[in-house]
């Protein structure tokens, strides 16, 4: 995951961005000054959500304000209403802010799922001022694709709403490990089906290149697999040398550039602990900059231009990549979320605007 990161002295120090405080109190204190904007006034993420404010607390923040607070939030509201409430549309802000695009700040678009990163990019992108839609089904609202829409979320969903957004949506190759130059993979690494990987006779790491539909793991041979009878023997899986990684870094790339960066994993477990840090000494985290840089800058890499790419310490061999995912559909972990959005927001192209060099990282359904 990458973008330009100036913060990675602070990852094992700083706890997950974007949480939400426990205490009702704190919760409101802290979703109304987020809210809050110059000269009093009020940006809610969308217009049900300036409409039905309480719907907010209860929806997003997950508490329910008692009747004085309820008082106030109304209050808010129904001054609002007379002209000073925000509407976090394009003709509200200074010329020349870098969210204003195509007549309307950039809409994050969110699952129903109300997942610790999604609502870390809800608190973020409401702090930047673009307006936020979380959806409540495969339906979009009606007029959703003319706000500019920035994606995060499940594939499943993606594949679904795609067309109604008109976006395309970024995301590396299935080859694109397997092309990778050895020097930054320092392994074996193929791209072939599910019926020649059952037919493997020697153990390998073999996992399916979109969907989770099989666990992806190291097998003793194909018969191991035991996929699930229904699935086609054409399903594109990469089959890879097994290799035992340490400790494994997230970076979301813009432009060739880390934007923002955690760690992700150590012996084999979420590398969180259990304060909610991320933990890393300053020298993993320069040698896995070191890793993504080299791999950034070599111009045999084919990249797209936001995406996540996770690199790893593997055990006698060193540090190289472990995979690339779509931005739009990778998790988090520490990464500061108000960075990440920029690497979403280049991830997810109007359908009718996608330049030559986009075309072939676009996502394909069916």
């Amino acid at each position: 995951m990458s973008t330009t990161c100036a913060a990675s002295a602070s990852i094992s120090s700083r706890s997950r961005p974007g949480a939400v405080p426990r205490d009702q109190a704190g919760a409101l204190s802290a979703a109304i000054l987020a809210a809050s904007a110059a000269e009093g006034r009020i940006h809610w993420p969308s217009a049900r959500y300036r409409e039905n404010p309480l719907a907010f607390f209860r929806e997003v923040l997950g508490i329910m304000p008692w009747s004085q607070q309820t008082a106030v939030i109304e209050a808010v509201r129904d001054r609002g209403a007379g002209g000073s409430m925000a509407t976090n549309r394009t003709s509200d802000r200074n010329v020349g802010d870098p969210c204003a695009t195509s007549g309307h700040v950039p809409t994050l678009v969110l699952s129903q799922r109300y997942t610790p990163d999604s609502n870390a990019l809800f608190a973020a992108a409401l702090a930047a001022g673009w307006d936020i839609e979380r959806l409540h089904s495969f339906r979009c609202p009606e007029g959703l694709a003319a706000r500019a829409p920035v994606f995060y979320g499940e594939t499943i969903l993606a594949d679904a709403i795609m067309d109604d957004l008109e976006i395309a949506l970024l995301e590396p190759t299935a080859d694109w490990l397997p092309r990778l130059p050895q020097r930054h993979r320092l392994r074996d690494v193929r791209l072939t089906t599910l019926g020649d990987a059952l037919a493997l006779r020697e153990p390998a790491f073999i996992k399916p290149t979109d969907e989770k539909v099989f666990p992806a793991r190291v097998y003793v041979d194909g018969a191991a697999m035991n996929p699930d009878p229904h699935l086609p023997l054409d399903l594109p899986v990469l089959v890879s040398e097994p290799v035992v990684f340490e400790v494994e870094f997230r970076f979301f790339v813009l432009e060739r550039e880390v934007a923002a960066l955690s760690p992700y994993i150590r012996g084999g477990e979420i590398a969180r602990t259990a304060a909610g840090e991320w933990e890393a000494d300053s020298a993993e985290v320069q040698s896995a900059s070191a890793s993504i840089r080299a791999v950034l800058a070599d111009a045999d890499v084919e990249l797209p231009p936001a995406v996540v790419v996770d690199v790893g310490r593997m055990a006698e061999r060193g540090w190289g990549v472990v995979e690339a995912n779509p931005a739009w559909a990778s998790g988090l972990c520490g990464c500061d979320p108000a960075r990440v959005l920029p690497v979403l927001q280049r991830a997810a192209v109007p359908r009718g605007m996608v330049p030559d060099a986009d075309q072939r990282w676009v996502r394909r359904v069916g």
